[in-house]
């Protein structure tokens, strides 16, 4: 699984940020806060099977049939910890038993779209080598879990 993304990250990376685009600008603009969230399950689950359950305003991202990112509009890291846990339980009543690993990063704790990006991916990869099945996980977790 992490060689799938480190293989590919510069792809992936390319379709996130091109995405990025307009929720950017309005949070410049407007203070209107955003998140990223990374999803990576089994090779025969696909994640267009449960997207109904997302927010109109979300944006969904399919960079494999197996890996998608959520760009969560108007989310603070609350909400969008809330949010994501609301969209893995959706994943787990149609995919029970499959393997999920999730990531979530904030704009709010971001200077630029690259970092974030890095880190949502770079969180993401903390997961798997945990083996944290199931978990939503962000980068404060990573600290709590390294102390």
């Amino acid at each position: 699984m992490q060689n799938l993304i480190k293989d590919n990250f510069q792809k992936y990376y390319k379709l996130i940020m091109d995405n990025l685009e307009e929720y950017s600008y309005r949070e410049k603009r407007y203070g209107v806060e955003y998140s990223l969230t990374l999803w990576l399950s089994d090779n025969n689950v696909n994640f267009k099977d449960f997207i109904d359950h997302k927010r109109k305003t979300d944006m969904f991202i399919e960079l494999e049939k197996n890996l998608c990112c959520i760009i969560l509009d108007s989310t603070t890291s609350q909400n969008a910890i809330k949010a994501t846990s609301n969209l893995q339980t959706a994943f787990q009543n149609k995919n029970f038993g499959k393997k999920l690993y999730t990531s979530v990063v904030f704009s709010e704790d971001y200077e630029n779209n690259e970092n974030m990006i890095k880190d949502l991916f770079y969180v993401l990869e903390y997961s798997i080598s945990n083996n944290m099945d199931n978990i939503v996980i962000d980068k404060s977790q990573m600290l709590l879990q390294n102390r």
